[in-house]
């Protein structure tokens, strides 16, 4: 899930396997803009779309994403309607945390400490405003 600067809001859908020959390709399978809320729920809906489009249901494994609770919630969602059987312990070992963000995360909190979320949206605020004076007066508060 990502938003754009020009407020689209974008899911993309990459499907990692083993395929034929033994190899691991990665392949991109949908890029859909999400019309509406960012609920978990919202989201559910598109990507058991993309799967159902693909009819891949059965041989949905994994899923890596960012630390979003929204994403519990959808990857909740399609796991239940994909495998019924499948106990809550199960569902939640196939949600995996992607490694990049956590390190983004902590970087960004190391480099802007507490505050590292608000600080962050105030440069996407004056960026998107063409406010440069203010992106450095920022950056020279944190020295």
């Amino acid at each position: 899930m990502w938003t754009s600067p020009n407020s689209y809001a974008i899911i993309a859908v990459n499907a990692h396997y083993i395929d034929d020959q033994g190899r691991r390709p990665i392949k991109l399978l949908a890029l859909r803009e999400l019309v509406g809320e960012h609920s978990g729920e919202n989201m559910a809906a598109l990507l058991l779309r993309v799967i159902k489009d693909y009819k891949i249901g059965k041989r949905v494994g994994f899923f890596v994403t960012d630390n979003a609770a929204s994403n519990d919630v959808c990857i909740e969602i399609v796991l239940r309607r994909l495998y019924p059987a499948m106990t809550k312990e199960q569902r939640r070992r196939r949600r995996l945390r992607c490694i990049g963000h956590v390190i983004n995360l902590s970087a960004q909190v190391l480099i802007l400490g507490d505050a590292a979320e608000k600080d962050l949206h105030d440069l996407d605020s004056y960026n998107l405003n063409g406010d440069f004076s203010s992106i450095a007066a920022a950056w020279r508060k944190k020295g």
